[in-house]
């Protein structure tokens, strides 16, 4: 995402975004309207001092009633901000990074240019309930031999999964899956031949791409070993390495490890309590990560070959700061990244966002030092997506104050500061 022209670096509007340009923010600290005030009493009285002692107060008043900005530290840095007209539940870019998709609480994504900053499009299915929101969103892989290119697949909380060519606005298909209520995830394999889905029925479905048929229902587990989920299942990831491999985790505390040719989990760790899509694995295959809804080892690593726990990682590492409940996890998918002194080669960043009562934030840790490198805090209420572009330059979160936030990746800013 190129650095905008304006100072206040705000999204480039289309002719679909002009009207919510007043909603769009650039600035780092309140309304254009509260410090309009400010700089009108600051002008008011230039040479007067007793008056201008008079409007202190006035002044004071305005400035504590300012709403502030989310503040940041480390290698995040503030690009812009875009108020959206729903809660936001999923914020995803495109593999090669060129677009922005946002999924909304009132059935609509919008589909962002990274290159021209502009809203390309709104996709929003026909009948639409305003308020049935999004829950996922995955951009299938292109093969050599698609017809179709730039499709991504999307699930909503009424059961729909809608396949949308997001470069043209055009409504693909509409899966359903009897017995699922509510679609929560949809994840397509690296190779874009299956994508997975889950949801309310416990049920991970593996479906074929071409035909959109069910093709595996994982349900069972192996006998005396696991016993598969008895709950929602809010996250599923294809193991990148092995296609018949993938894991899954949700409200029952555990994470399933299914083997698609015995169309059952071969094993299972208990103790993560996902809320959301915060489950992901390392490039090698080798190392899981999690993020619970919780207040303590909310951040865990596990190792994938016998599901043993590797280390849980401190939100932070002041006495008596507050923790957050995670909503979301990942690593970084970096296609490019080149040797960094004191960063991983593959999956250098792991990032975790939430809320609940206590710290509504984002952080960013350095996966080789588990360190925190970047923290977006003092959001007023909780964030529910995070992503980090695989080109790791931006990092874009969104959760229920509606509002798209957007982050520059400052690779030389300095990373010194307590956490």
């Amino acid at each position: 995402m190129p650095p905008a022209t304006s100072p206040t670096r705000k999204f480039v509007a289309s002719a679909a975004s002009l009207s919510s340009l007043s909603n769009i923010k650039g600035g780092s600290f309140g309304t254009n309207k509260s410090l309009g005030s400010l700089a009108n009493l600051s002008s008011k009285y230039p040479r007067q001092d007793k008056s201008a002692e008079i409007e202190a107060a006035k002044a004071k008043e305005l400035l504590l009633s300012a709403p502030r900005e989310p503040s940041t530290v480390g290698l995040l840095k503030s690009f812009i901000s875009v108020k959206q007209t729903s809660e936001i539940f999923v914020v995803c870019f495109s593999p090669d990074a060129k677009y922005l998709t946002v999924g909304l609480g009132n059935s609509s994504i919008q589909v962002y240019s990274t290159q021209t900053n502009a809203l390309e499009r709104t996709l929003t299915p026909p009948s639409a309930d305003l308020e049935i929101c999004i829950t996922s969103i995955s951009f299938r892989p292109d093969r050599p031999n698609s017809k179709t290119k730039n499709v991504l697949a999307a699930t909503y909380a009424d059961g729909r999964l809608i396949h949308w060519h997001y470069t043209s606005g055009q409504l693909l298909s509409v899966v359903t899956e009897p017995g699922n209520e509510s679609l929560l995830y949809v994840t397509y394999r690296a190779d874009g031949s299956q994508y997975a889905t889950s949801g309310s029925d416990a049920l991970v479905r593996i479906h074929d791409a071409a035909t959109q048929k069910v093709t595996s229902r994982l349900e069972l587990g192996t006998p005396s070993v696991t016993t598969g989920h008895n709950s929602r299942v809010f996250s599923v990831k294809f193991h990148p390495t092995d296609p018949n491999m993938l894991c899954s985790g949700g409200w029952d505390n555990t994470i399933q490890m299914w083997d698609v040719r015995l169309q059952s989990s071969v094993r299972s760790i208990f103790g993560p309590h996902l809320c959301g899509d915060a489950l992901d694995l390392t490039d090698d295959g080798t190392t899981i990560v999690t993020g619970s809804y919780r207040r303590t080892e909310a951040l865990q690593l596990w190792n994938w070959a016998d599901g043993s726990l590797q280390e849980s990682v401190p939100w932070t590492l002041i006495d008596g700061a507050p923790t957050t409940k995670l909503y979301k996890t990942q690593f970084s998918h970096s296609t490019s990244s080149s040797p960094l002194r004191g960063f991983a080669d593959k999956n250098r960043f792991m990032l975790g966002a939430g809320g609940g009562p206590n710290a509504c934030e984002l952080r960013m840790f350095n996966t080789q030092s588990k360190r925190c490198v970047g923290i977006a805090q003092g959001f007023t209420s909780s964030l529910y997506s995070c992503t980090i572009s695989n080109d790791e330059k931006f990092v874009a979160l969104g959760g229920g104050d509606s509002t798209l936030y957007v982050y520059e990746v400052d690779m030389l800013a300095p990373i010194d500061f307590p956490y």
